[in-house]
């Protein structure tokens, strides 16, 4: 079963014009994926903030918390705090995990804050 899937990978991998293709990439990621968990060797990852993730931050100034979610653009809705991942805050927050701290422009604030917790929504 290991040279069998080592067989698919490659050959999943062969041409190099994937990568100037999305729509191939996009395919030739998702059976990687799907080759990945039929052979379990998907470890547990420490969650990273993405689309559909709840993001907990400290301000580091004045140690006020704030609760976020990230979300396409087309589902943003500020009031409910719902940030897109294109705004300002949403793009800085994207890939960082508990325990990691930023430093973003807002408003013409800068402003230094610490992830407390991500979770999938």
């Amino acid at each position: 079963m290991y040279y069998h899937s080592k067989l698919q990978n490659k050959s999943l991998l062969a041409g190099t014009q994937i990568y100037n293709q999305p729509h191939l990439l996009a395919s030739t990621l998702h059976q990687l994926e799907r080759l990945a968990e039929q052979q379990h060797v998907l470890k547990k990852q420490t969650p990273q903030a993405g689309p559909g993730s709840v993001v907990d931050l400290l301000d580091l100034e004045d140690q006020s918390k704030s609760r976020f979610v990230l979300v396409m653009p087309r589902d943003a809705d500020p009031e409910r705090r719902k940030i897109s991942v294109l705004s300002p805050l949403g793009s800085n927050l994207l890939g960082l995990k508990k325990g990691d701290t930023s430093r973003i422009n807002v408003g013409g604030r800068s402003l230094m804050f610490q992830i407390q917790d991500v979770y999938p929504l």
